[in-house]
């Protein structure tokens, strides 16, 4: 299956990028002054890591590590899996899908052209939406959706999907990445 759309066509072209000796706290205001929950690490123009949220909560935070003193390249998911622009946007969800990963580099002859998120999935083809509700049923076989009143979706920060999330800081969140936030 495809849906005819390129990566190229619904990636992020402007990935926000940081060096491997930075630290985690410098990594962690670039974060928050750019609004984006990933970092690309990139030495000598080359992808060498991806630091995501998840990454600073349970390597950083959750160790009580100084984020000051802690580097990116000691936190960093190391040679990311990337994909090219000309890829199908239905095989890339599929890959995030099958690897259980949110934001996947976008390179081109290893040049950085830009990320693909689950987010950038939803916005062109938010059908997809499906394909992740049949996996929970299967999964999961007793499953039940939800009425609508209820909020239920994918955590904003670790990615699974939960029955009921909660508003922390303007993010949605399941009960564990929120009470992680809080401390």
């Amino acid at each position: 299956m495809t849906y005819g759309i390129l990566v190229r066509d619904a990636m992020t072209k402007k990935p926000v990028v940081a060096g491997p000796k930075e630290t985690v706290f410098e990594g962690l205001k670039r974060m928050l002054d750019k609004g984006v929950g990933s970092l690309i690490v990139v030495k000598d123009n080359k992808i060498v890591g991806i630091v995501t949220e998840k990454d600073l909560l349970t390597k950083v935070m959750y160790e009580m590590k100084d984020p000051k003193k802690v580097k990116l390249s000691d936190v960093m998911t190391k040679n990311p899996i990337s994909v090219g622009p000309e890829k199908d946007l239905y095989e890339v969800a599929k890959l995030m899908n099958d690897k259980n990963i949110r934001r996947v580099p976008v390179v081109d002859k290893s040049k950085l052209l830009g990320v693909i998120t689950v987010k950038d999935v939803l916005k062109i083809e938010p059908s997809m939406i499906n394909v992740l509700m049949e996996k929970i049923k299967v999964r999961e076989p007793d499953f039940k959706p939800l009425r609508s009143s209820e909020t239920a979706g994918m955590c904003e920060l670790c990615g699974n999907y939960e029955e009921t999330l909660v508003d922390a800081d303007g993010m949605l969140l399941c009960d564990s990445c929120a009470k992680d936030l809080a401390k």
